[in-house]
This record gives structure tokens, sequence and C-alpha cells, in this order.
């Protein structure tokens, strides 16, 4: 989250109590993501007392097509094939040389006994290095500072001499012998604000660790987990994995919260990351995993998001997305403020890729033994300035889903037709979105199945996909 929210907001026409309806009355509208920008109204309400999610084992059951596509998908286990190597060289500073040889010993000796890091350390890095980090526990403190309210701070208005911060191992990929180097904060806050940020430096890299939160599940504190901020040349997010990061309530602001939040910073690719939506209990407790705002050329390649309380990975005006296996399971689990789609897109434009993106929402209609009640669908596309895939275009190719809205199981494509915005100077503009995306499967281009045309949910799934006005 940022306090410099300058230019929109959500309209209340993403949940249920406003006009835009579907035509389908079984069929509810699906509430999406908020945008980092200043509030010109307050309309959002107060936080919810809400009561945790009960969480039975997990059973992925897909929809006999999904299943028989005959594609090479990836999955999540992978992440741990590889072995990370901590960096070091030119580009790094090491923690042990900040810190001198006898506390790098003590630390090395207990590196499940936490350790200190702290901004007024992070400001001694000079020369645009990247803080290099050992295995072990790091914790900041639980007071947000800076600007933009943060726990640890890098870059502009925090420390200047660094860009970066790499580990020795996430718990989704552990380096050598199972190393991992975990930053967490020292007790817990009643302040919100960010995790880590990353703000205004060139080429930042965020890599190699666990990011864990804090917060409990009813501690009605909320917060985001790391978020770049108006850097600029290409930033890597890699190798990260997330744990109850960013506790939030909605999927609209102020609600709503980013596990990994890319604000305003061009070229960044988020790689190979696990983003978990769950406390250290294991109840759900975070809004959305991943969130783009306000960019351009943003790429998702091999992450996984799972076990959310609500939303979804999303694209704000961002010009430019490419994904390469995405996965998602259950990234909200009900209805309302508590929805979300696979992956949402709004005011966003140019070419629009996802390859491979497995969309596993096991909401109301999915069939699984454990299914939530999330009533989100696969993806969602909403402007009110363009007609996104016949500018640009908007291709998904080979997705694998679960059964949602449709008798017969198809991929659904939510189009809100009474989406607006209150951009200034675009209050007036609905929805501009009149073309389908293109779905491919199995190399097939799928037809389009409209809702709510009469018999729309009762077509093949290996030929149509359902487009849900």
């Amino acid at each position: 989250m940022t306090t410099d929210r300058k230019s929109v907001s959500r309209s209340r026409s993403m949940n249920r109590r406003t006009v835009l309806k579907f035509g389908l009355a079984s069929l509810p509208v699906i509430a999406v993501l908020a945008v980092p920008g200043k509030r010109q109204d307050r309309l959002e309400p107060a936080p919810p007392v809400l009561a945790p999610v009960a969480e039975p084992p997990v059973i992925e059951i897909i929809d006999a097509v999904s299943r028989t596509l005959g594609v090479q998908y990836w999955n999540e286990s992978q992440l741990h094939d590889v072995v990370w190597a901590r960096p070091v060289g030119a580009d790094y500073v090491t923690w042990e040389s900040l810190v001198g040889t006898a506390e790098a010993a003590r630390q090395a000796a207990s590196p499940n006994s936490p350790t200190l890091i702290t901004q007024t350390l992070l400001q001694t890095i000079t020369g645009n290095k990247i803080l290099s980090l050992p295995a072990g526990i790091f914790e900041g403190t639980n007071g947000f500072v800076g600007t933009n309210r943060s726990m640890l701070g890098i870059g502009q208005g925090y420390a200047t001499g660094c860009r970066g911060i790499v580990g020795s191992g996430s718990a989704s990929t552990p380096g050598t012998g199972g190393a991992e180097t975990i930053i967490r904060m020292r007790g817990k806050t009643t302040a919100t604000g960010n995790l880590v940020i990353v703000n205004g430096v060139a080429n930042p890299v965020v890599a190699g660790f666990s990011l864990r939160g804090n917060q409990s599940f009813g501690d009605n504190t909320y917060h985001a987990g790391l978020i770049l901020n108006s850097c600029t040349g290409k930033g890597t997010v890699e190798r990260l994995y997330l744990r109850g990061a960013s506790p939030g309530y909605a999927n609209y602001p102020p609600g709503e919260t980013f596990g990994i939040n890319i604000l305003r910073s061009p070229d960044v690719t988020i790689s190979d990351c696990e983003v978990d939506g769950r406390d250290a209990a294991g109840t759900r407790t975070c809004a959305s995993p991943i969130g783009w705002n306000s960019t351009t050329n943003g790429r998702v390649l091999r992450v996984y998001c799972h076990h959310g309380l609500s939303g979804m990975l999303t694209f704000w005006q961002t010009t430019g997305v490419y994904t390469e296996d995405y996965k998602c399971f259950s990234t909200s689990s009900g209805a309302g403020i508590l929805s979300g789609s696979g992956i949402n897109h709004e005011q966003s434009q140019g070419q629009i890729t996802h390859v491979r993106p497995q969309l596993i929402l096991n909401g109301n209609l999915s069939g699984a033994a454990d299914r939530t009640a999330s009533t989100g669908l696969h993806m969602s596309l909403a402007n009110v300035v363009y007609d996104v895939p016949a500018n640009g275009g908007f291709q998904v190719i080979d997705p694998l889903w679960d059964q949602n809205y449709g008798s017969t199981g198809m991929f659904c494509f939510s189009i809100r037709d009474g989406y607006h915005v209150y951009t200034p100077g675009l209050e007036n503009n609905t929805q501009a979105v009149k073309s389908p995306p293109t779905v491919i499967v199995k190399g097939v281009t799928l037809l389009r199945s409209d809702h709510p045309v009469r018999g729309w949910g009762d077509k093949d799934p290996a030929k149509y996909f359902a487009w849900v006005h």
C-alpha cells in the first residue's frame, strides 16, 4: 500500500451493491481489485468482522476436458528442482561485511535466532549495491517508516545506496542444504504500509528469500508485502516465497492488499515465486497475491498463488502483459468482497498474452470436495477507453481450468457491460470492450458463446468458451 494514491478509485460497480448486474440472476458480479491511487471519496465500508475460512484437505479436481488437453503443464513442485545459490560478487554487499566478523559468526552459529535488520544499517550501503543475506531469520521493526510507510525501505528516501535484497534460499526454492533466508516483522503492528519497499531505483533485484507476515487472522491489521515503486530499467523479482505477507479483507480498496505490488515500474519480471495467502496457523488472511498498477510490460513466469482470502492476480492500467505457466489455486474464498477471478484485467491495453495459465478457482461450482463459496470466473476484462482485443490483441493459449458457470464446464470470461471508473474525465464512460479475446486450446481457436443468450452455458468446452456479460 502507498500513501501517494493519486488518480483513480474503483467504482462501486465492482460489487453487489451497485447497478451493475449480469443478465443471469444466479451469476454474480465479480468484485475486482483495487488500484493504488488517492481516494477521491470513501466509498468502501469499514473492515468487516470476518470469520475464519475452514480449510479441509486440498483436493484439486479439474474439469475432465482440461485433464485431456495433452499439454505439458508446469507444476509448483518444480520450484524445488533448483538449488538456489546465494549471489555474491561485484554487484553485491554481504551482510557479513556490514555487521562484522563477530556478529556474523554469532548468527551463523544460531541461524534460528532472529537477527534485527534496521533501516540505519541499510543506509550504510553505498555504490548502488544489492544486499546479500545469509541463511537465517532477519526481522524488521514493527514501525512503518518513510513516505510510503514501510518496515524496510530501499532506494530513494530510504537507503539510497542500495538497489535490492537477495537471500540464500526460500521455502519454495531452498539453497544448499535446505538454506532459507526469512525476512519478517519483529512482533506485530497496528500500522498499515508495506513490509518491504524498493523505491525509485534502477534495475531493482529482489530474490531468493521468504517474506513472512506476522499478523494472524482476526488481528484486523492490514498491510502489503513487497512493493516496487517508480523503479526504472529492468526489474527482477524471483525465487521468493510469501506467506501471510499481505493481510487484507476485500478485493478493492482499502481492504485490498498485494503480496507483490509493481507500481509505476516498467519492465519487471516476476518468476519462479510462490504466494501463499494463509497466516502461520493456516487460516486465509491475505487479499490479492500480485498486482500490476500503472506500468508497462509486466511479465509473470512460473508463479504459483494459492489459498487467499480475497482477490486475484490483477493488471490495472498496464500496457503489455505476458504470463507463462501462471498457476492459481483458490485465491479467493467467497462472494462479494471475498470473490475473485483467476486473472483480472482493468484499464489495461496493448498485447496481452497468457500461455498455459492454470486457473483453478475451487469456487462454488468447481465440483471439488473442498470448494469454497468463491463466485469468480476464470478471467475478467474491463476497459472504458479501449476495445482491448481489437487494439493490440488478447490471447489465451492452452489454459487449464476447473468447473465454473454453465453446465458443460467451459472456460469462462467475464466482460462487464456496465463497468465504469472514477478516473477524472472518464466518469461517464462504460465498458468499451466489444471484441472477444482469442482462446486457443490444442491448436483449436475456440468460438464464443454469449451469455445471456439462451443455451449459452451448454456448449462443448472443446469448441467454445463462455463470454459472460
